[in-house]
């Protein structure tokens, strides 16, 4: 049990369970969630999603002109705003594209019909970010769909919460808007359909997400090598899985998508130097050691759940910690976190912990490397926040950002960034071993406490308003 029921009545935090037994977060802390998504969602943009959707109306411009085949040739494009002037080509494969043209066909046909410029204005750039609002609530309602079909089915509806209310999704979303979101029902479809013995579905699912980015190959290969071991199916079905990407990146002249997913990889050959010469891969090193683990380790069917979240765990801490990806990056790794805690089975207090404290780290250390992604620039591209303040634009050249002065420190720079990556790591460590599929349950800080989630639920709030609460106070009194 996560909660218990005999603390019920002294607790003022704990949560109620349904007939069935199953969890049930209380309203008042989905609310929150949902008003935080609501605020902040309109205060941010960010050059990516506003160039991406100029290249979504460019496909309807060159579908009217006959052109549609050289999208990728004529899909250079700047987002016209003014705070990112940044031309850029298409670099995604064709249904990035399709999904964005179809979500804003609204939006461009009301220009073309009434011969305005529409694309910078707030209507628009709140619209573009509402794309991706769908695809938390798939995501979130395949994540309760897996659970339930599991022994654990009575934290169903605390996992949706989870990655709901997880500052590893708010972010991404709510603030950068970015879109690696696109493929994660595709990913969790296809773990269901693990979960459900159906190979072929399995497969098709991580064919459709591995569109989308190659991201998904980090769920595909643990869940393919957990349960096979011949080498020529392994490698059939990792070919399989690519197929669908090749063929679109065949399909159009000039198209640089399947090119610029092979770039990622280049992301994660970060590592620790030994010499001169040799780097030390780090992620890739872990990546490996736990498909070497799912490969030749004998597992019971009984751990296979617990050996699943333990396995995708270190491979997504791994890539959050390690690898140090783009801060919106981290969207992918959201589901792993919330399959560790719930399908654990044994620490589930602890884990929650842990995860919470990781993913306080990591969005402490995204806000330090990259803060052209919360920095001022992305309120002043909305144009919002200083309205609502009743304050003047921002200037073009202004770069402020929490944590800037951290940033361009050459003294605390390297400290805090020292002691976060080891605290992390730790971190990472301590959670590993509480998550592992044959370790033994530890009484300390279990069961769960429904206050637990309350204070995550806070902490991710208040973690997704800080770019924006900085910038005001900016604004207001610098």
């Amino acid at each position: 049990m996560l909660c218990d029921a005999r603390n019920s009545k002294r607790s003022p935090f704990a949560m109620r369970t349904s007939p069935d037994g199953e969890l049930i977060i209380p309203k008042a802390l989905w609310a929150a969630v949902i008003l935080a998504y609501c605020v902040i969602l309109p205060l941010h943009t960010y050059c990516d999603i506003l160039i991406t959707a100029k290249q979504g109306y460019s496909l309807w411009d060159l579908l009217l002109e006959g052109k549609a085949w050289y999208f990728y040739i004529d899909s250079a494009a700047g987002s016209g705003n003014p705070y990112y002037t940044v031309t850029y080509e298409a670099a995604y494969l064709f249904p990035v594209y399709l999904i964005f043209a179809v979500w804003n066909f609204p939006t461009w046909l009301l220009g073309k019909m009434t011969g305005a410029s529409l694309f910078n204005t707030v209507p628009s750039m709140i619209w573009m970010k509402l794309m991706l609002v769908p695809f938390i609530v798939v995501s979130a309602r395949q994540i309760n769909h897996i659970v339930k079909k599991t022994a654990y089915r009575q934290y169903a509806q605390l996992a949706a919460f989870l990655f709901v209310s997880s500052i590893l999704t708010i972010y991404p979303i709510a603030v950068i808007g970015q879109y690696d979101i696109l493929g994660l029902p595709f990913i969790l479809w296809g773990i269901s359909a693990w979960i459900d013995g159906d190979f072929k579905k399995f497969l098709a699912a991580f064919a459709c997400a591995s569109v989308f980015k190659y991201f998904a190959l980090l769920y595909f290969l643990p869940l393919l090598l957990l349960r096979e071991k011949k080498i020529g199916r392994i490698l059939l079905s990792f070919a399989a899985v690519l197929v669908p990407s090749v063929l679109l990146a065949n399909l159009f002249p000039g198209d640089l998508g399947h090119g610029g997913n092979l770039l990622l990889i280049a992301q994660f050959l970060n590592g620790v130097i030994l010499s001169d010469d040799t780097t030390l891969y780090v992620f890739a090193a872990a990546v490996a050691l736990v498909l070497l683990y799912l490969y030749f380790a004998p597992f019971d069917k009984k751990d296979e759940l617990p050996v699943m979240a333990f396995s995708l765990f270190v491979i997504f801490a791994s890539f959050c910690i390690l690898a140090a990806p783009l801060p919106y990056w981290v969207v992918i790794a959201s589901p792993a976190f919330v399959f560790a805690v719930v399908f654990s089975g044994k620490n589930n207090g602890k884990l929650l912990f842990f995860e919470t404290v990781i993913a306080w780290g990591v969005t402490l250390k995204n806000f330090i490397l990259f803060p052209a992604c919360f920095s001022i620039r992305t309120t002043g591209a909305m144009g919002v926040l200083h309205r609502l303040l009743g304050t003047a634009a921002p200037a073009l050249t202004d770069d402020s950002s929490v944590l800037l002065r951290i940033h361009d420190s050459p003294i605390l720079s390297p400290i805090v960034r020292s002691v976060l990556f080891t605290g992390l790591c730790v971190c990472f460590a301590a959670a590993a071993c509480f998550s592992f599929p044959r370790g033994r349950r530890n009484e300390m800080w279990e069961p769960l406490n429904g206050g637990a989630v309350y204070l995550r639920t806070a902490g991710n709030i208040a973690l997704a308003f800080l770019p924006a609460a900085y910038i005001a106070f900016h604004m207001l009194f610098r």
